[in-house]
C-alpha cells in the first residue's frame, strides 16, 4: 500500500469518527477533481439538503447566483494549482434565506507532493458582512451630513451679508428693511434648526448602530463621542474626554496605534481585517489576546483639515481562534498520517511473520497426515495375524468341548478385534478429510444420495422399525464431493438410528433449504437427545455423550471437519429425551 492510500484513510477516519461534527462551522471534503464527498454536521442543519443532494457538484445549487460564477472562477484555478482557496459567498439556508459565509479550503498532499482530496470550511460572517455595509452607509452619510452643516454655514454666512447690506439701507428703507430682516431672521432660524437636526440625527445613529463607533477628537485623539457598543469591547473603562493613550496606555508600542496617527497625519482611511490587539483584562489585569476588524475614516473641518478620526471597531476574537484549532487540527491530521505510516510498516512485518508460522503449520499438518496413513497401513497387517489367530484358537477349540469362560473370552477378543480395525478405518478416514480440498467438486443430487444411504442402513432402520420423512424436493442438487456428502448424511442418519429413544419408534426427517449464500440439510430425530452443556464434546475426536452403544466418537469430528474444509458450518439443537436436529450449511457456488 502506498503512502498516499495511508493518509487517506487516516483522513477517512478521522471524519468518520465524529470529531469534524463537534466543530461550530461547516466542514466538507473534495475530491483531487473538485466533487465534493464530505459533509459533517453542521452542513445538514444549515441547509436540510440530503448527502445525495449536496455530493460531486451539487453543493453549487446552494450558491446565490450572482456569486456563483466567480467563486467557479477561483476553484477552478485552485483545484489547476493547488494553492489554498478562499472566497466569501452567499450560501442558501434551509429557511430560503441566503447568508454570506468565507468558504476556505486547503489541498492536503502526501509526502511525494500529490494532491489527495480538499478539506474546507464555510465559516458564516452573514453578521459580520451586513455590519461591514452599515458601516460604508454610516461613513457615506456622515459624509453627507458633513456637506449639508457645510452647506448651512455658507448660507448662514450669506445671510448676514446680506443684513449688513441691509443697513445700510435702513434709513431710506427701514419699513422694507424691516420686512426684509423678519425673513431673513426667520431663514436663519430654520437653517440653524435644520443643523440641530442633523446632528441630532447622527448622534442618535452613533449610539444605536450595531457596531462599536467613537469619535477620537484633534492630535491627541481624545474620545469626544463613544457608543454603547464601543464601550462594552472596553468594560471597566472610563473613556470620554480621554486621550486615547490615557485609556488604553497598553496600545502605545502597538501597530493599532501607528496606524490611528497614520490616518491622521495622512487623511486616508484604513480598513482592517482580523487585527491583532492584545488588551489588559478590567478583572485580573492580565493581557488577552484580541482581534478585531475596524475601519478608521479622518474627519475634516470646513477648511478640509484632518482634525480626528471616526473609528468603527467589531470583535472577531472567536472566529480567529476557531480558525486557528482548525489549522492546528490539519497539524495534527499530518502527524496522524505519519504514525499510520509507521503503524502499516509494522503491520507489514507481522504479516510475514504470520506467513512463515503459516507455513510451517502446512508442513506440520502434512506430517500428520503421513504419519496417520503410516500408523493405519502398518497396524492392518498385525491385526490381520491377530484375526488369523484367534480363528485358529476357535477352530482348535471347537474340536475340544469348550466351557463359558472361553466362549465368553473369544467373544471379547473379537469384539476388541473389530473395534480396533474399525479405529483403524476411522483414522485413514480422518487423514482423508485432512485434504478435502483435493476432492472432485460436482453437482450432487441428493435424493440420489439419500436412498444409497438408505441402502447401506437398511438392516439397521428394518430392525429399529424407524420411519424415514425425506423432503429435498425444492432444493435436490448441491455443488461439492460426493464422498463428502454421502459421508456426512451417513453420519447423522445412522447416529439418529443407534441413538434412539428406546420408548418410542424412531422418527427421523431429512429436508433442505436455502440461507443466504449456503444450502442446508437437516436431520431431525426424536431419540435420546444431547446434554448442550456438552457441546464441546460433541464434536471433538472421540468425544462421545452415550456409551451403552457401540462406536469410536470419530463419526461427528469428520462430519465437522469435511463441512468446515469445504468452507460450511453445522450447527446442532437438542434437548434430552426429546431429540436433536443436526443442520448442515454448503456454501453456494456458481
Amino acid at each position: 500500500m502506498s503512502q498516499g492510500s495511508n493518509t487517506n484513510i487516516n483522513i477517512e477516519e478521522t471524519l468518520n469518527s465524529g470529531l469534524m461534527d463537534v466543530i461550530p462551522h461547516q466542514v466538507w471534503t473534495a475530491k483531487p477533481d473538485g466533487s465534493l464527498d464530505y459533509f459533517n454536521e453542521q452542513w445538514y442543519k444549515y441547509s436540510h439538503w440530503t448527502y445525495d443532494e449536496s455530493k460531486g457538484q451539487g453543493w453549487a445549487g446552494a450558491i446565490h447566483p450572482e456569486d456563483l460564477p466567480a467563486l467557479v472562477i477561483l476553484w477552478t484555478h485552485s483545484l489547476k494549482t493547488f494553492e489554498p482557496y478562499r472566497v466569501n459567498a452567499r450560501i442558501l439556508k434551509h429557511d430560503h434565506t441566503y447568508r454570506w459565509h468565507v468558504i476556505h479550503a486547503l489541498p492536503v498532499k502526501d509526502n511525494n507532493g500529490n494532491l489527495l482530496r480538499w478539506v474546507g470550511t464555510n465559516t458564516d460572517i452573514h453578521e459580520e458582512k451586513l455590519l461591514e455595509e452599515r458601516l460604508n452607509n454610516v461613513a457615506k452619510e456622515l459624509t453627507i451630513s458633513h456637506y449639508e452643516e457645510k452647506q448651512a454655514k455658507e448660507k448662514a454666512f450669506d445671510l448676514n451679508s446680506e443684513l449688513l447690506a441691509t443697513k445700510q439701507l435702513l434709513e431710506s428703507l427701514n419699513n422694507d428693511l424691516e420686512i426684509k430682516v423678519t425673513e431673513r431672521t426667520v431663514e436663519l432660524l430654520q437653517a440653524q434648526s435644520g443643523i440641530k437636526r442633523v446632528k441630532d440625527k447622527l448622534e442618535r445613529f452613533f449610539m444605536q448602530a450595531p457596531a462599536g463607533i467613537c469619535v477620537l477628537d484633534g492630535p491627541e485623539l481624545v474620545f469626544e463621542l463613544v457608543n454603547p457598543l464601543y464601550q462594552q469591547l472596553l468594560p471597566g473603562r472610563d473613556l470620554m474626554n480621554k486621550p486615547i493613550l490615557e485609556a488604553l496606555p497598553e496600545i502605545r508600542e502597538q501597530d493599532i496605534y501607528q496606524i490611528l496617527k497614520q490616518v491622521q497625519e495622512s487623511g486616508q482611511p484604513f480598513e482592517g481585517k482580523e487585527i491583532h490587539v492584545p488588551l489588559t483584562n478590567h478583572i485580573n489585569n492580565n493581557l488577552e489576546d484580541r482581534y478585531f476588524n475596524f475601519i478608521y475614516h479622518p474627519r475634516r473641518d470646513d477648511n478640509g483639515i484632518v482634525d480626528g478620526v471616526l473609528a468603527f471597531v467589531f470583535e472577531v476574537t472567536a472566529q480567529v481562534k476557531t480558525k486557528k484549532e482548525l489549522e492546528s487540527l490539519y497539524q495534527e491530521l499530518a502527524t496522524s498520517n505519519e504514525e499510520l505510516q509507521t503503524a502499516h510498516e509494522e503491520l507489514r512485518t507481522t504479516i510475514e511473520e504470520l506467513e512463515e508460522t503459516n507455513q510451517q503449520l502446512i508442513t506440520i499438518n502434512n506430517d500428520l497426515d503421513n504419519f496417520i496413513y503410516t500408523a493405519s497401513h502398518d497396524l492392518k497387517a498385525p491385526i490381520s495375524n491377530i484375526e488369523g489367530l484367534v480363528t485358529a484358537l476357535q477352530e482348535n477349540l471347537n474340536q475340544n468341548e469348550k466351557d463359558d469362560t472361553s466362549n465368553m473370552l473369544l467373544g471379547f477378543i473379537e469384539t476388541s478385534v473389530d473395534r480396533f480395525k474399525k479405529t483403524i478405518e476411522d483414522l485413514t478416514d480422518i487423514s482423508r478429510i485432512q485434504k478435502a480440498s483435493e476432492q472432485e467438486m460436482n453437482v450432487v443430487i441428493v435424493h440420489e444420495i439419500i436412498d444409497e444411504v438408505l441402502l447401506d442402513l437398511s438392516t439397521s432402520v428394518r430392525k429399529s422399525n424407524a420411519l424415514i420423512n425425506i423432503d429435498v424436493d425444492h432444493c435436490d442438487s448441491i455443488f461439492t464431493s460426493r464422498k463428502n456428502i454421502r459421508s456426512i448424511i451417513y453420519n447423522l442418519l445412522s447416529n439418529s438410528i443407534k441413538y434412539s429413544h428406546p420408548e418410542r419408534r424412531p422418527e427421523i426427517t431429512i429436508e433442505c433449504g436455502h440461507e443466504d449464500n449456503f444450502q442446508t440439510i437437516t436431520v431431525k430425530d426424536n431419540g435420546l437427545g444431547i446434554d448442550m452443556s456438552k457441546k464441546n464434546k460433541l464434536f471433538a475426536m472421540f468425544g462421545r455423550l452415550h456409551n451403552h452403544v457401540e462406536g469410536t466418537g470419530v463419526g461427528l469430528y469428520m462430519v465437522k471437519k469435511i463441512v468446515e474444509n469445504a468452507g460450511g458450518k453445522i450447527e446442532v439443537e437438542s434437548e434430552i429425551d426429546k431429540g436433536s436436529a443436526f443442520k448442515v450449511y454448503f456454501r453456494k457456488e456458481s
